[in-house]
């Protein structure tokens, strides 16, 4: 992989690159604690957001929600470029703090209102923005950067606003149900077999159903949703038990061995 640009602190993590060679391998199911703004710049690839599949076009940008499980599929091995920003909320601060700018993540359910094409802004355009990190010297890079983002969610703001008064794009509809019902109750019984039983299907449907639309197991998905929300638990200042129990585990050893392996630390909540 090759980087043109790319920025790292605490709250803000940002890259400009190039695969010319890309690995399917390297792309698979994934979510974040944190939001993310994606802009694609070129190559041949297909991105799904919780089971709903959409074609990027140059320039355009998709938003992934914390939480919100998605991954890229590749069409042709041709180079693939991109900008990637994930960004904590924390990073608004001030006049910019209240939940305007935040509502195309924060107002929606997953796996809606994801995509945005350059077409539907006007005037300035999301890529526009991103070319211009790593190119002024005339702030410190973190300033720079939450600046860049602010200008990139007051882009957004009123594209979403226009996009929701309108229809989400679809999905197969059995998927999106199951999808949903499993965002809605991480705290239930999520077996395979509770899953079959409510849907009316056999395990092979569901899991033929399930990987077509997420390009995950049901029971990978299931397992990366509740370490997401339970990090998101303890963020909040919850008991790493109480999180653990909130979302759905009812071992605490096997929920501590999944958060450990999931982000490479213990969980450890606010009063721990």
């Amino acid at each position: 992989m090759q980087s043109f640009y790319s920025y790292r602190d605490g709250e803000i993590r940002m890259s400009h690159s190039e695969d010319v060679n890309p690995n399917p391998f390297d792309f698979g199911m994934h979510v974040h604690e944190v939001h993310e703004i994606y802009c694609f710049v070129s190559g041949a690839v297909k991105y799904n957001v919780e089971g709903r599949i959409y074609t990027p076009e140059p320039g355009s940008i998709m938003l992934m929600r914390s939480a919100e499980s998605h991954c890229l599929m590749l069409e042709h091995n041709m180079p693939y470029e991109r900008w990637t920003l994930h960004f904590s909320p924390s990073v608004l601060t001030g006049d910019f703090a209240g939940g305007e700018l935040l509502a195309p993540f924060t107002d929606r359910h997953f796996g809606e209102y994801n995509y945005y094409r350059p077409s539907e802004f006007h005037g300035i355009k999301p890529l526009d923005v991103f070319q211009t990190f790593g190119k002024s010297s005339l702030l410190p890079a973190r300033q720079a950067a939450v600046a860049g983002i602010i200008t990139l969610l007051a882009l957004i703001s009123p594209v979403f606003e226009k996009k929701r008064r309108g229809s989400p794009d679809g999905t197969d509809a059995r998927a999106g149900e199951i999808i949903e019902y499993i965002n809605m109750n991480l705290a239930s019984d999520l077996s395979v077999e509770e899953l079959c039983r409510l849907y009316h299907l056999s395990g092979s449907q569901l899991g033929r159903i399930f990987r077509k639309a997420t390009g995950a197991t049901v029971g990978s998905y299931i397992r990366t949703k509740r370490l997401i929300t339970a990090y998101q638990l303890m963020a909040a200042g919850q008991r790493a038990q109480d999180a653990c129990r909130s979302c759905g585990f009812g071992d605490y050893s096997a929920f501590f061995r999944a958060y450990k392996k999931h982000f490479g630390c213990p969980p450890t909540g606010k009063y721990e």
